[in-house]
């Protein structure tokens, strides 16, 4: 089980030592209006960027059973903070933030890079939900290449990763890493009330708890397969760990089968440990 954490800001700062854009953004945002709402004021600000050529703001209706006052839903991609301070002075009356998509692109101007990049996702990101009641290492990978680490619409967030030949920030190839809260009660319990909240996010606060780099021991994961097994060497559990990581294509995989070979994760807690890592696809 992991109990140390890797700071945000290491981990941003050891990519961009080794050239990589780390930009942390709101990837979507899904508010309910009610209807005391003011929406005139917020087809204003939608005419102001759409004449900018920036569609990032769609307005439709809604209706929410536990709310039945709320009727209109505001979408919102890729708002910068501009646009959220705008839209909170622009709403007067109440709404209910609904779901979130926080997202990492980290980019890079040559693909190699991040195909790299990705291959040290694979291998080192594990991320634990909950499926009914248990902890579960959830893990389903699409013909797209995308990684789910939870179910659709998972209570308390789905971590989606994947690669994009354009980060929708640079425009430059990116792996993709999206936490995906899909319900305002698990937004609250993050403290995610307001626009204002949003406004006042700390990246680091957040990621910290949610970025979950491991690094395999190949010889503790032989010895777990046979645990009663007996006299064999050191490199002999080595070379077992190592031929039954081969039948997976990443970590998050292994542990959906098998969980019960996590304690053969270490976690990755600090600078020197995360260099090694990158270090051994990068170069």
């Amino acid at each position: 089980m992991k109990t140390a954490q890797l700071s945000f800001s290491i981990f941003e700062a050891v990519l961009s030592n080794y050239g990589f854009e780390v930009i942390p953004y709101f990837d979507s945002i899904h508010i309910g209006l009610d209807s005391t709402c003011d929406i005139a004021s917020v087809r204003i600000l939608q005419s102001e960027y759409t004449s900018q050529n920036k569609n990032k703001i769609k307005i439709s209706p809604y209706s929410l059973m536990k709310r039945p006052t709320i009727n209109t839903k505001i979408e919102l991609e890729q708002p910068e903070e501009a646009l959220l301070t705008k839209l909170n002075d622009a709403l007067s009356g109440d709404y209910l933030i609904n779901e979130v998509e926080f997202a990492i692109d980290i980019c890079s101007k040559s693909i190699k890079k991040i195909e790299m990049l990705r291959t040290f996702f694979d291998d080192h990101m594990l991320y634990q939900s909950k499926s009914q009641g248990q902890d579960h290492f959830y893990h389903h990978r699409y013909v797209n290449q995308t990684d789910y680490f939870a179910k659709r619409r998972q209570r308390r967030g789905t971590l989606v990763v994947y690669n994009m030949p354009s980060s929708k920030i640079r425009y430059q190839p990116c792996v993709h890493i999206e936490m995906r809260i899909c319900y305002s009660t698990d937004l609250k319990d993050i403290g995610i009330y307001s626009l204002q909240d949003l406004i006042d996010f700390l990246p680091d606060k957040f990621w910290k708890n949610r970025l979950d780099l491991r690094v395999l021991k190949f010889n503790q994961l032989g010895h777990l397969t046979q645990p009663i097994e007996t006299g064999l060497s050191m490199s002999s559990y080595q070379r077992r760990g190592q031929r039954l990581y081969e039948n997976f294509h990443s970590a998050q995989h292994l542990l959906n089968d098998f969980p019960q070979y996590e304690p053969a994760f270490m976690p990755i807690t600090n600078r020197r440990m995360l260099e090694s890592r990158l270090l051994r696809v990068l170069e």
